[in-house]
C-alpha cells in the first residue's frame, strides 16, 4: 500500500492526528499516514469519488483546501475500511470545524486545546 505521497506527511499530519483523530487514546503511536487510494469524500455534503497517493489530511491541506480561511472540517468520521475520511464545507466565511467524540460519537465544536493545537500553540 505505500507511504502517503508528501515527503512531510510525518510532521504535517502529527498534530491533527494526535489532538483530533487519536484524541483520547493514550497508545497512539504516530507514523506516516497510509494514502487513501481510491474512496470517497465529502464536500458540501455531498460525496465524490476520489483517487489519489495522498493520507486524508494531506489531501485536504495541499489538494483540496489550500490557505482558504472559510472552510470547516469534520474530524472523526470513518471509511467502511477504517481509514480518516475527508469531510470539508466551502463557507462564505470562516465556521468553526467539528468533530466526533471517541466515546459519545456526537458531534461537537472542536475544543479550545484542538484548535489552539492546530495553530501550533500547545499547552
Amino acid at each position: 500500500m505505500g507511504d502517503c505521497a508528501n515527503a512531510n506527511c510525518y510532521y504535517d499530519t502529527e498534530v491533527v492526528c494526535e489532538y483530533l483523530w487519536s484524541y483520547g487514546y493514550r497508545s497512539y503511536y504516530h507514523r506516516i499516514q497510509k494514502p487513501m487510494n481510491s474512496t470517497t469524500m465529502f464536500v458540501n455534503g455531498k460525496e465524490y469519488p476520489v483517487k489519489h497517493h495522498y493520507c486524508a489530511e494531506c489531501f485536504v491541506k495541499y489538494v483540496l483546501v489550500g490557505s482558504n480561511p472559510n472552510v470547516s472540517r469534520h474530524y472523526g468520521d470513518r471509511t467502511r475500511d477504517r481509514d480518516k475520511q475527508v469531510n470539508v464545507t466551502f463557507n462564505s466565511e470562516p465556521t468553526s470545524s467539528t468533530w466526533v467524540k471517541y466515546k459519545g460519537r456526537e458531534k461537537e465544536p472542536l475544543t479550545k486545546r484542538q484548535v489552539n493545537a492546530l495553530n501550533g500553540k500547545f499547552d
